[in-house]
This record gives C-alpha cells, sequence and structure tokens, in this order.
C-alpha cells in the first residue's frame, strides 16, 4: 500500500505551475460564483479545484513522519493559496472597475451562508470529507466526486474570503478564513486517522497470516530421524 501512495502524494506535495493554475482558477470561480449568487459556477469551482493532493500528502507525510514530505505540502499549501487569492482580488477589483459586479454583490452570500459561517458541523463535513478522499486515494478509486466533496469546504471560503476583502467587508472575511482553517485542519486529520486505521489493520492481517511452521533441523542423509527406530520396535 505504501510504496504507491507515496509516489502519488509526493508527486501532488509539489508547488507546479498546473497546480496554481488550476487553484487560481477555482477561487475566480468563486468569487465570480459568490457575486453572482450562482451555485452552478461555485460547483464548477469545486471541480477545478485540485487543493486534496498536497492535504492528502500532508497526512501521509505526519504518519510516516517524513519531514521531506511534510515541508514540500506545507510550503505549496502556504504559498499557493495566498498567491491564488491574491490573483483573484486583483481580478475582483477588474471587474467592479468594468462594472460587471459590484462591491454590494457580496450579499449575495447570505445565500450560500454555510460557506463562511462557522458552525457545529463545519468540522464534521471537514472530517467526512477527508475521510472520503483519502479512502478513494488509498483504493484507487474515483476522485472526480471526492475532490468536489473537498473542495465544498475550502474553495468556496477562500473566494469568499477575497470578495468580502474587496467589498471592505471584515467581518465575512474573518468567518470565511475561519471556515478555511477549521477545514482544512480536519481534512489533514481525517486523513491521518484514516492511514492510522489501515496501518493497523495491514500490520494485524500481515500478523495472522504469516505463521512460523515447524521443521525437524537438517540431518545428513544417512542420519535416521529421531525417534523412527523406536516406533518400528514397538510394531
Amino acid at each position: 500500500m505504501w510504496a504507491q501512495l507515496l509516489s502519488q502524494v509526493r508527486e501532488g506535495a509539489r508547488l507546479t505551475p498546473t497546480f496554481m493554475v488550476f487553484l487560481t482558477i477555482a477561487f475566480l470561480l468563486s468569487a465570480v460564483g459568490v457575486a453572482t449568487a450562482s451555485p452552478i459556477t461555485l460547483v464548477g469551482a469545486m471541480v477545478v479545484g485540485p487543493e486534496f493532493r498536497p492535504l492528502a500528502a500532508l497526512s501521509v507525510g505526519l504518519v510516516r513522519r517524513d519531514i521531506g514530505l511534510i515541508r514540500s505540502a506545507t510550503r505549496t499549501l502556504v504559498i499557493s493559496f495566498p498567491v491564488a487569492m491574491m490573483l483573484t482580488a486583483l481580478a475582483t477589483l477588474l471587474w467592479i472597475r468594468l462594472g460587471w459586479i459590484g462591491t454590494g454583490d457580496v450579499e449575495n452570500a447570505r445565500v450560500f451562508d454555510f460557506i463562511y459561517e462557522v458552525g457545529p458541523f463545519s468540522l464534521v463535513v471537514a472530517l467526512l470529507a477527508g475521510a472520503a478522499g483519502m479512502l478513494a486515494l488509498v483504493t484507487y478509486a474515483s476522485n472526480v466526486l471526492v475532490g468536489v466533496f473537498i473542495s465544498v469546504t475550502t474553495v468556496p471560503a477562500a473566494g469568499l474570503a477575497v470578495a468580502a476583502a474587496v467589498a471592505g467587508k471584515w467581518n465575512v472575511v474573518l468567518s470565511s478564513l475561519a471556515q478555511l482553517g477549521v477545514n482544512l485542519i480536519g481534512i489533514v486529520l481525517a486523513g491521518v486517522a484514516v492511514l492510522l486505521v489501515l496501518q493497523r489493520s495491514d500490520r494485524r492481517q500481515r500478523t495472522l497470516t504469516t505463521t512460523p511452521e515447524r521443521r525437524h533441523p537438517t540431518l545428513p542423509p544417512d542420519q535416521p530421524i529421531p525417534g523412527a527406530d523406536e516406533h518400528k520396535g514397538q510394531n
């Protein structure tokens, strides 16, 4: 399990131009979806979002105590999210200047209060998303729908934080960032929990299937097996 999994997550932990482009597009779509109150656009942002790969790599690194993997995944997250959010802010300012959206359009986020309001299910949804994502990664299941589920908890919150900052709605900004932080931590913790359970199950299965065989010590060809003569005498 670990060899192929490590190969996958090491690749996903790297900060690449392709990753940055997908994450920025996801944030841009999220900002548009918030400003226009468009659920379809938000779903599109969730589909595009690639952020589960470094999150999964961070979970694997923590379980394996792989400092290099932890460092690489953390670097990707710490750099990519702020850069993508800044680019989204610049694009949002341009759209406002062109008159495509207004600063008051951020109030449309009230339709999607689950994006920025930290509630009792914020951590629950993040944990479920992280567990589903890690199971899909380990079992090589389809990651498309799982990726959407993961992005439900991350991309919309980041996009809304940017749109709210441009509109000067700082209470929404803080709430969105808090939601984003809770979700990122929850996804990583759920991934760690799933890996620990699978690791323990794998070790137990190996213990049960590996049984020592009892063998006679190696004897020279002309030496009789101990006890054989006694057995013949009794017969």
